[in-house]
């Protein structure tokens, strides 16, 4: 399994956390922790294009994202999962919660929600060569949406009807 702390920034366990994916682990392997902090920052602070806020890319700044905020924090709450940091769509909250929902459940929401975020970050990381582009391959393999198409856009329930 991919750790969730995966993708919060870079702390004591980095070097423990890093070694689920060897290939991420290879590549930042003797960096010093001001370096991991900093290819941290740099990949998802600045980076819109690799935000893990998976509603950002399904959504952008429109108001069907705070609807979508709303939901994953109801989904959250109901699997007994804390808000850690940032936003509900965050990775961070996003990874445990697929492993609590029950299995169709969680088969929906990745295949609506996170396959197309997934490809969008994966594609804007790949085109870097940002080592940080191998923990989101597999968290995409790990979830079965590896060729998840990034254009594909979901619906909130009862929008189709509007």
């Amino acid at each position: 399994m991919i750790p969730a702390r995966l993708f919060a920034y870079p702390g004591e366990e980095f070097e423990a956390l890093a070694a689920a994916v060897p290939a991420f682990a290879a590549e930042v392997a003797g960096m010093s922790p001001g370096e991991r902090e900093e290819l941290y920052t740099r990949t998802f602070d600045w980076s819109p294009e690799a935000s893990l806020e998976i509603g950002w890319h399904l959504y952008g700044e429109n108001y069907q994202r705070g609807e979508f905020l709303v939901e994953v924090r109801g989904m959250l709450r109901r699997c007994g999962i804390a808000e850690s940091e940032g936003l509900p769509d965050h990775l961070v909250h996003i990874v445990p919660l697929l492993e609590r929902l029950p299995a169709e459940e969680a088969a929906t929401f990745t295949e609506r929600y996170v396959a197309p975020a997934l490809a969008k970050i994966e594609a804007a990381l790949a085109g870097a060569g940002n080592p940080y582009r191998h923990v989101v391959r597999a968290l995409a393999r790990e979830w079965g949406c590896e060729a998840a198409p990034a254009a594909t856009l979901p619906v909130l329930e009862g929008e189709a009807d509007e």
